[in-house]
């Protein structure tokens, strides 16, 4: 059986050539686009090089696209009143000819700008756009039966009951919770908070007045090392163990600014140590550690990880790669380099001795093998049984992390993928890349060692 060498590729190289960008930008155009030239931004989603790179090239995207052989027609060029104009009529032909915001613009056909379409039609602001092509004001909703019923019961609430919800959502939320994330936690919405005590912050105010508690977040409040511990624990309690960074705080609805923890605690790293936790400037990995969480979420995903997806998915941040190796493409390359052994055949890393290959060292007692014992009962194994990560993730790129059974694929149909020994290793199979095959779990436990 032939074995050929897999070589585990990055989809983007170090350093581009014009050359090289006139080739990607002509693959995105003729494969990709079907001969049309796209968007940047179109360019950007289908394209293995940046328009940054582009535009370091060759100065503009327009120019490189000239470049590479074809015609790039920017869209400010086409914008003309009567263009404009037709777009919006477009987009208010979907709504029967009544007023629509500019997000539904966006969401619904609509090319131009908000400041383009000011300029071109001359209309400081979006209501006399509105005016401008015709749009039609919608019908006074009439309030129903079951919409006064409901105005009636918020008005028959006493401050106790408003204050009682605000103490139910924070004690969801383990601290105070914000402007949004109340109004959709709420039972009561936000008006009647609005029209009773002013403002969402008043509302707080008096409620944590009543309460003999300080404001949290409220401007002029003095914070204490206390507040400040009591809003961490429970951004920690969410971390279950893992990094609590400020971005994962601020992300998480944080109250506070990275300057306020400084001025209390001296850095953000002893307030997390307060309590309890590991920020990321405490965190230390090791070339394996980074390597296998890599490998992870690229089996994940089936395919290269990017930097966005190692951002969102990944346990460790792609800003820690770029500080290791200077930039998420180096990392990917050594990352490549490493999981791409001298050897296609054979690798002696596993998970513990025993499963090493024997070698005898100069200091070593020979071993006598008693000729009571024939030949068929010894077997010389050249391999262990555990399948290294490197051969691991080599077979899974192999068979296009799809199961060789049932040809699912974790990506499309959710399944989980493990590497199996084609002859089993309790009937010879050595640990070897021909002898290694990607299966789903359900395919592997029904599957047979004979």
């Amino acid at each position: 059986m032939s074995n050929t060498s897999v070589r585990f590729m990055p989809i983007r190289p170090l350093n581009y050539t014009e050359s090289e960008i006139i080739k990607e930008i002509r693959r995105v155009i003729l494969e990709e686009c079907k001969g049309s030239v796209p968007s940047q931004t179109r360019f950007l989603q289908l394209a293995r090089i940046s328009i940054w790179t582009i535009k370091t090239k060759f100065g503009t995207y327009a120019h490189a696209i000239k470049k590479a052989g074809f015609v790039y027609e920017d869209a400010s060029a086409k914008c003309t009143p009567k263009r404009v104009a037709a777009n919006l009529q477009e987009v208010l032909n979907r709504t029967n000819g009544y007023y629509f915001t500019f997000s539904f613009y966006r969401q619904n056909g609509g090319l131009y700008s908000f400041q383009r379409i000011k300029s071109i039609l001359n209309a400081p602001k979006w209501v006399d756009v509105m005016q401008i092509i015709g749009a039609k004001q919608k019908p006074y909703l009439v309030r129903t039966t079951a919409h006064a019923q409901r105005l009636k019961a918020l008005a028959s609430l006493t401050e106790s009951d408003l204050f009682k919800e605000i103490a139910r959502v924070w004690q969801v939320k383990g601290r105070r919770p914000t402007y949004s994330e109340f109004r959709q936690a709420s039972q009561f919405g936000m008006k009647i908070y609005e029209s009773r005590f002013g403002s969402w912050v008043k509302a707080v105010a008096s409620f944590c007045s009543t309460q003999k508690t300080h404001v949290q977040g409220k401007a002029g409040t003095r914070v204490t090392k206390k507040i400040l511990l009591d809003e961490l624990q429970a951004f920690q309690r969410k971390r279950h163990g893992d990094l609590l960074t400020y971005d994962f705080y601020k992300a998480g609805g944080g109250t506070y600014s990275i300057g306020t923890f400084q001025a209390h605690f001296r850095s953000w790293t002893k307030a997390v140590e307060a309590v309890g936790g590991i920020s990321g400037r405490q965190a230390r990995y090791s070339m394996d550690d980074l390597f296998d969480e890599m490998q992870r979420l690229w089996e994940q995903l089936g395919r290269q990880p990017s930097w966005r997806e190692m951002w969102k998915g990944g346990k460790i941040s792609p800003k820690c790669y770029k500080s290791v190796f200077g930039s998420w493409t180096k990392a990917v390359y050594a990352f490549c380099k490493d999981r791409n052994p001298s050897s296609p055949e054979v690798f002696s890393e596993t998970a513990n001795q025993t499963d090493r290959p024997f070698t005898q060292n100069a200091t070593e007692t020979p071993i006598t093998i008693p000729n009571s014992v024939q030949d068929s009962q010894i077997q010389v194994r050249k391999t262990g049984r555990s399948v290294p990560k490197r051969l691991r993730f080599r077979v899974l790129q192999r068979d296009n992390f799809t199961c060789q059974a049932c040809g699912r694929s974790r990506v499309k149909h959710g399944v989980v993928l493990q590497v199996d020994h084609i002859i089993a290793y309790t009937n010879g199979g050595e640990t070897v890349l021909v002898n290694l095959q990607t299966l789903c779990t359900d395919c592997n436990s029904g599957k047979s060692n004979l």
